[in-house]
């Protein structure tokens, strides 16, 4: 799982399998000072384009200054 942070905004992705074994990427960000938020959840062929994905989106959230705040190790986890 991947987690960056504003001070009022956040955004988290994570890599896994699902139970029928497709490789997704999960996504959800919304306010911190509120409930209000949304989850994506994207089909990826395999762990390397789901990799990719995950460092696509790490540059897009340094762009618009958000801080990594964890970062465990994003492999794929049977789900």
């Amino acid at each position: 799982m991947l987690r960056w942070e504003t001070p009022t905004r956040y955004y988290a992705a994570t890599l896994y399998r699902d139970l029928l074994g497709d490789a997704i990427v999960a996504t959800c960000h919304g306010g911190r000072r509120n409930n209000l938020g949304t989850m994506h959840v994207r089909l990826v062929r395999d762990e390397e384009e789901g990799r990719a994905v995950l460092d696509a989106i790490g540059r897009r959230r340094a762009q618009r200054k958000y801080k990594l705040v964890i970062s465990t190790n994003p492999t794929i986890k049977q789900g």
